[in-house]
C-alpha cells in the first residue's frame, strides 16, 4: 500500500504550514529555471560570442605594408622570439598613407614588404580569430555562462531555503516556549 501522497504540501492539511507551501514553490521555480533558463543563457551567450567573432572576421582584412625601420633581431629562448614590434607604412583603401607599429618577423630590414591586418577604417589591428577557435571560444563561453547561471540559481535557492529554515526554527522555538511549560512534570 502506498503511504505517500503527491503534492502533499500544496493540499489542504491541518499540519501544513505556509512555509511548506513556500518551500514547494521555491523548489518548483528553481527546477523550472534550472531546466529552462540555464541552458537558454548558455545558448544565447554562445550564439552572441560566435556572431561577434564572425563579425570580427568580416571587418578585418589584410594589406601589404612596408617596414620603415629595421626590426630588431631575435633574442631567442622565447616561443614568440621570432616576432617583434616594427614601424610599418601602408596605404588605406582611400589612398592615404599611414604609419604605425605592429608585430613583424624579427631581423627584417627597412623596405621589406610585410602583411598587416586592418579594420574597416584602415587602422592596424590584430588578426581575427580563426573559425575553429571562434567555435571553441563560443562553446567555452556558453558553458561558462551556463555554469555561472546555474551556480547563481543554486546559491539563490540555498539562501532562500536557509532563510526559510531560520524562520521555521524561530517559529518552532516560539511555539515551544508556549507549549513546553505545560508539558513539564510538576512535583508537588
Amino acid at each position: 500500500m502506498r503511504t505517500t501522497v503527491r503534492m502533499w504540501r500544496l493540499r489542504s492539511n491541518p499540519l501544513r504550514r505556509r512555509s511548506d507551501v513556500l518551500e514547494t514553490w521555491i523548489m518548483l521555480l528553481a527546477a523550472l529555471l534550472l531546466v529552462v533558463a540555464v541552458p537558454l543563457v548558455g545558448t544565447l551567450t554562445a550564439l552572441s560570442t560566435g556572431h561577434s567573432l564572425s563579425r570580427q572576421r568580416q571587418d578585418r582584412h589584410t594589406a601589404t605594408a612596408v617596414l620603415v625601420t629595421d626590426a630588431p633581431a631575435s633574442r631567442g629562448g622565447y616561443p614568440t622570439a621570432d616576432l617583434t614590434s616594427g614601424q610599418v607604412r601602408w596605404t588605406t583603401p582611400g589612398g592615404a598613407s599611414r604609419t604605425g607599429t605592429t608585430q613583424v618577423v624579427s631581423g627584417l630590414k627597412a623596405g621589406t614588404r610585410t602583411t598587416v591586418w586592418l579594420d574597416r577604417q584602415g587602422n592596424l589591428t590584430t588578426a581575427p580569430v580563426s573559425v575553429r577557435s571562434a567555435q571553441a571560444q563560443s562553446v567555452m563561453f556558453g558553458a561558462l555562462a551556463s555554469a555561472c547561471a546555474g551556480g547563481l540559481l543554486l546559491g539563490g535557492t540555498s539562501a532562500a531555503m536557509w532563510r526559510l529554515n531560520t524562520v521555521r526554527s524561530r517559529n518552532w522555538e516560539r511555539e515551544w516556549a508556549d507549549v513546553g511549560p505545560r508539558w513539564r512534570r510538576r512535583i508537588g
